[in-house]
């Protein structure tokens, strides 16, 4: 689905809104004279897609018809099967732009609690505001797959990760086979786009491109947690102590000049296989 029509539009508002919404809502939505919303209206009536309510307030709404095509229209195609298949790519794209730190894949590290744990982290040495020295910035990344009409809830579980993160960001898979558009995802993601607009979520678009290649585009940037310094501190340390990540400190450790420590802790993981 490459380009999106007015009665698509119209089906997926209908959608939206739960079903059904006024005739005047559904003017306001689309944008259009009120004699092309009588056209399409008309159209999507003959196709059986859509009904009018008669009421106190007179409605258009969906019918079952009309709604099992948009969701099956809308669904696409992901390349993946699973979201962990889309960590390891996420690490090398973000590790091609960062050349004073180290990118983790933490998402088979799973905390108790439910969504405290990013997918991913990126570590960066930067130079400590006040009083001279380094200090350890950290950017977190919440991924998801391909789903089509995105909701808000994904932002709220991302937007948790400010807790122990100076930015944390949403990435969201594009699908194979839709074409993608700012415009397509300002119209289909706009609930998206609006969550993470009001929690200062930073937003990413990975596309599939040639054979297994993938493309990051960033849609929105992040805004600074207002967590302490001292609490991402420690979320970094809890990381870099852990076995897996030992070649990750020691690069780190030589970005800041300071002498390795080999002082691991054991390891206590699972593998997101639900995911």
């Amino acid at each position: 689905m490459s380009r999106v029509s007015d009665k698509f539009r119209l089906l997926h508002r209908l959608y939206e809104a739960g079903g059904s919404m006024t005739h005047h809502s559904a003017i306001a939505a689309l944008g259009v004279e009120q004699s092309k919303y009588r056209r399409l209206r008309t159209e999507l009536e003959n196709d059986g897609f859509v009904r009018r309510e008669q009421g106190e307030t007179r409605r258009l709404a969906l019918t079952q018809k009309g709604r099992s095509h948009y969701e099956s229209t809308f669904s696409g195609r992901g390349r993946v099967t699973k979201e962990v298949e889309l960590y390891a790519p996420l690490v090398d794209l973000l590790a091609a732009s960062v050349d004073d730190g180290v990118v983790l894949n933490t998402g088979s590290l799973r905390r108790r609690g439910g969504w405290m744990n990013p997918d991913v982290v990126a570590l960066r040495v930067v130079p400590r505001a006040l009083g001279g020295g380094v200090v350890i910035a950290i950017e977190s990344y919440e991924v998801k797959k391909w789903s089509g009409a995105w909701g808000p809830a994904p932002v709220y579980e991302t937007a948790a990760h400010g807790a122990f993160s100076h930015r944390a960001n949403l990435v969201i898979e594009w699908a194979t086979d839709v074409t993608y558009s700012y415009a397509y995802l300002l119209e289909y993601g706009e609930h998206i786009i609006e969550a993470c607009r009001r929690f200062g979520v930073g937003l990413l678009v990975m596309k599939p491109v040639r054979d297994d290649a993938w493309e990051l585009e960033r849609v929105l940037l992040a805004g600074d947690s207002p967590t302490s310094d001292v609490r991402i501190q420690e979320f970094a340390g809890s990381l870099l102590r852990r076995k897996r990540y030992a070649k990750e400190r020691s690069v780190l450790q030589a970005l800041a000049g300071e002498t390795e420590d080999t002082d691991d802790v054991d390891e206590d993981e699972e593998l997101n296989d639900d995911e």
